[in-house]
């Protein structure tokens, strides 16, 4: 234990202690210790007397109030007597009878000031003692009628938002204040800024074009048309009332045929097409070009031609020849699809030509002709591969016949489109959840997934290549619920019953098909909740809990179905395992230990249909406990182990129905079973039962 210290051993505190004022309370520096909670008097050699504990003065190190300024001494530490011109600027009407000589300068009281201009104020003494002045004289308050907004400022003044700003008005700012404040224009916009930028020469924002007036100046009201195209889905709230048509911000887009992708507003304001859209125009010109020449010449072409089971842009087939028009912006990652097509026409024997717009020649086995991305040098290439197929000049005028390409392709698209192909399928087109997406703007084999309504109400999303191929309404032909006809709670309602409604997210029995593959939740009558597919359930599986193929504590697992026999688990070797983790008819194999201390393992659906210790049963040997050798040591004597192939007494039960040889004390070898030996048959040979030649014999 360390040793006790006193105040008398502390030359630092006797140095302060006030040897009057203690002796008169009979306080003795010699039996009080250092760590004593007892308030004592010192005095500073300032002269300065308080009281304190011990404690505080030697762990914390507490000084002097006075010299600290902790306390106010009058006279000494006092505002008054260390800053008396400070002093001379206490409010004294309104600091409710504090006075300079109640305070010390570095106090953080906040206190009411007067300067010689009459100003009044709140501020702590500290940071008025730290230097701070007038707030009003140094400019950081507003002074009516000298340097407010109003007075400074008059014309901007007139701006002021007096319904919004809670009160608050131009006498009562600078003008260059960071506050924010609202404003009110002559034409009755309204905003907020700081007064500072107000006062540099900001403006209206919405007389600028800075910000957004619902019918004024937003993109729905100035461009209705590119409004149509705006992404509601992918905006985030974000409308077309909201934004201006000049702004920079990036926005997502959608088509009418439903290509979405990002822009930025003003982009789109001006000149900015669907880029999808935009490069399909680009490359289908091309192919509708070569098309208009060669029927022009009296050849016969098929536009996008898929009956080898790969299509061709553009396919003749009097002289088994095809053209690819491969633009850059489909083909630019393409190379390997493209030397591919070439191989399969090839291999078909179709003569291919190539016009690779910006991209390099494949040097493979089609006929590669090289353009570039503006088609300036288009109207050569093509007067060089129709003169090689036709056989002859033809005159190539794209301007002049640009009009007529155009019809061509308008014509085509219009033919070929889904409306037109598949008429009484697009009569199943919803027109409400497809927006601005018609069937007259799509090919009928489009991979792009829309929205149908069939007959009967029921909607769905396919793609038109699956619809043009055969597949109908979901709903109707079973594949998907329809409340009231097909759904579980209709078709089998003994099993919804079963439905765990808390445990399956808003998922119902109405929302399923009875032979769905979906795993939900269940619940039983007996309250047991699991897993398992609704088609499964369907066809008649019913709780694992209540039909003992899964476990459930204290209802179906061994150690409460079969204590007695839980009672010979093996704890050690199971490895966690135990009696209820596992059910009664579990084929599990385990280790089990009976009452005589004997280990083995066995199914533990067969130790409940009453399999016992193998050992103690005599079913398995163990040596010293039930092998011939110990049970029947006389037995074991005749025991013919030249003949028993390694097999011994220790190896085998008395019990054993096993055929082994035997050897008699006269040498006699014989066959049989353990177990007749056992219930005492002896030597044949001894006993008369079998011949020994020469001693028996007749």
């Amino acid at each position: 234990m360390a040793e006790k210290k006193y105040v008398i051993d502390n030359a630092e505190l006797m140095a302060e202690w006030d040897w009057d004022k203690n002796n008169e309370l009979k306080l003795d520096p010699k039996k009080l210790t250092l760590g004593s909670g007892q308030k004592v008097w010192w005095k500073c050699r300032k002269g300065h007397e308080w009281q304190a504990s011990i404690i505080n003065r030697n762990k914390i190190g507490s000084n002097c109030p006075y010299c600290s300024g902790k306390k106010v001494l009058k006279g000494f530490n006092d505002l008054q007597t260390v800053n008396p011109t400070l002093a001379a600027e206490w409010n004294y009407e309104k600091n409710g009878g504090l006075t300079p000589m109640d305070i010390t300068p570095g106090s953080k009281k906040k206190v009411w000031w007067k300067c010689s201009e009459g100003h009044e104020w709140q501020a702590d003494i500290s940071s008025r003692n730290l230097g701070n002045r007038c707030p009003y004289c140094s400019g950081r308050f507003a002074v009516k009628g000298e340097n407010d907004l109003q007075t400074v400022n008059p014309n901007l003044a007139k701006e002021w938002n007096y319904d919004k700003n809670n009160g608050l008005s131009p006498i009562d700012v600078l003008p260059n204040s960071g506050k924010k404040v609202w404003w009110k224009c002559n034409k009755g916009h309204e905003w907020q800024t700081s007064i500072a930028h107000r006062n540099k020469g900001r403006g209206c924002p919405y007389c600028a074009g800075q910000k957004v007036i619902k019918g004024e100046n937003d993109l729905q009201t100035v461009n209705p048309t590119l409004a149509n195209e705006w992404n509601y889905e992918k905006n985030n709230g974000l409308t077309p009332e909201e934004v201006m048509p000049n702004s920079g911000k990036k926005v997502w887009w959608k088509c009418r045929k439903g290509h979405e992708w990002q822009a930025k507003i003003y982009h789109r304001n001006t000149v900015s097409d669907c880029p999808v859209c935009h490069s399909e125009r680009n490359t289908s010109f091309p192919e509708y070009a070569l098309v208009f020449y060669l029927e022009k010449y009296g050849l016969k072409t098929i536009h996008s031609y898929k009956e080898k089971g790969y299509e061709l842009d553009v396919y003749i087939p009097s002289k088994k020849a095809a053209i690819e028009y491969d633009g850059y912006f489909w083909h630019k990652n393409k190379t390997q699809e493209d030397l591919e097509k070439n191989r399969k026409c090839e291999k078909d024997r179709i003569k291919l030509y190539r016009i690779r717009e910006g991209l390099p020649p494949l040097n493979d086995s089609s006929i590669d002709y090289m353009i570039q991305k503006n088609h300036k040098d288009l109207p050569q290439i093509f007067e060089e591969i129709l003169n090689v197929i036709i056989g002859k000049n033809i005159d190539v005028d794209l301007k002049r016949d640009s009009i007529a390409i155009e019809n061509l392709r308008e014509y085509t698209e219009k033919v070929n489109s889904f409306l037109f192909s598949n008429p009484e399928i697009a009569n199943e087109w919803n027109y409400e959840k497809n927006g601005n997406l018609k069937p007259e703007y799509f090919a009928a084999n489009s991979g792009k997934k829309v929205w149908w309504k069939c007959s009967k109400g029921h909607e769905w999303q396919a793609t038109m290549n699956s619809r043009n191929h055969g597949h109908r309404c979901p709903y109707c032909s079973g594949l998907c619920a329809v409340k009231g006809e097909n759904d579980l709670n209709t078709v089998n309602p003994s099993l919804a019953k079963e439905w765990n409604y808390e445990r399956n997210n808003g998922l119902t029995p109405m929302d399923v098909l009875p032979n769905s593959d979906k795993k939900v939740w269940w619940k039983c009558q007996n309250g047991h909740e699991w897993q398992a597919t609704i088609g499964n359930r369907n066809k008649g599986c019913g709780c694992p809990y209540c039909t003992s193929r899964k476990v459930l504590k204290g209802y179906n697992d061994l150690q409460t179905i079969n204590p007695c026999l839980a009672n010979e688990w093996n704890y050690e070797k199971n490895n966690g395992l135990t009696p209820v983790n596992v059910t009664p008819g579990s084929n599990k194999k385990a280790w089990w230990r009976c009452s005589n201390g004997h280990e083995w393992q066995a199914s533990i659906a067969d130790r409940n249909s009453g399999r016992g210790c193998p050992y103690c049963t005599g079913k398995k040997v163990l040596k010293g406990y039930n092998d011939l050798q110990t049970v029947n040591p006389t037995l074991a004597k005749e025991w013919n182990y030249e003949k028993n192939s390694g097999l011994t007494p220790l190896d085998i039960t008395p019990g054993s129905n096993k055929k082994v040889w035997w050897k008699c004390s006269q040498g006699h070898e014989w066959q049989a079973t353990i177990y007749n030996r056992n219930r005492g048959n002896r030597c044949p040979y001894c006993t008369g039962q079998k011949v020994v030649k020469t001693n028996n014999d007749l």
